[in-house]
């Protein structure tokens, strides 16, 4: 049973989507955005297609990106020589801001490993996505689960457990570097989140 205030809550939000595309829609325009998309797709989509799609995209960027940036700016914030060694490394390569693409960041390991340790210390979700335990069962740590019970990590226990990782609670950007022997943790090869 889903609660009433949780329906009510969807249908509101699902009103407030359908007025914000419809009035997209009735505007004009060369600029590109997501709705342009949605629209030129091969047939187009239907109002309810891009309403639905509309309700996915706005949760999935919304939660994890209000999350995800204020921790990084404040880990940063704290930890002043992460901090200038990243901004070597982002100002090093690039003559000017109009070659910062996406595709010439992801050759910058700082700038990844600050990421991956950034959600390593905050993941902006307090769990994993959830399992269903295969037919007969399985044995989790010792004790049997039966089938169709959904199972799952919960990523804040599992990343700040000093069996997963030395010195949990600091920001170390560095145990995500390749070369880094502090990276020999059993997440050590794991993209936390990208």
């Amino acid at each position: 049973m889903i609660p009433k205030t949780r329906l009510t809550a969807a249908y509101e939000k699902s009103k407030i989507i359908a007025a914000k595309i419809e009035k997209r829609l009735s505007i004009k325009t060369d600029r590109q955005d997501i709705m342009s998309y949605m629209v030129r797709e091969t047939d187009g989509m239907s109002q309810l297609e891009m309403r639905l799609n509309s309700a996915i995209i706005i949760g999935a960027g919304t939660g994890t990106t209000a999350t995800r940036l204020p921790t990084n700016f404040h880990s940063l914030t704290v930890n002043p020589e992460a901090n200038k060694k990243l901004t070597t490394e982002i100002r090093g390569p690039f003559p000017s801001a109009k070659d910062i693409t996406s595709e010439s960041i992801i050759t910058l390991p700082y700038l990844s490993a600050v990421m991956q340790e950034s959600l390593r210390i905050y993941p902006p979700s307090p769990s994993s996505t959830g399992r269903f335990v295969a037919v007969d069962g399985e044995t989790i740590d010792g004790r049997f689960v039966p089938e169709g019970t959904t199972v799952g990590v919960h990523q804040h226990s599992a990343y700040h457990a000093e069996w997963n990782f030395h010195r949990p609670d600091e920001f170390c950007p560095e145990r995500w570097l390749p070369e880094s022997k502090k990276s020999s943790s059993p997440f050590s090869r794991v993209n936390l989140g990208y």
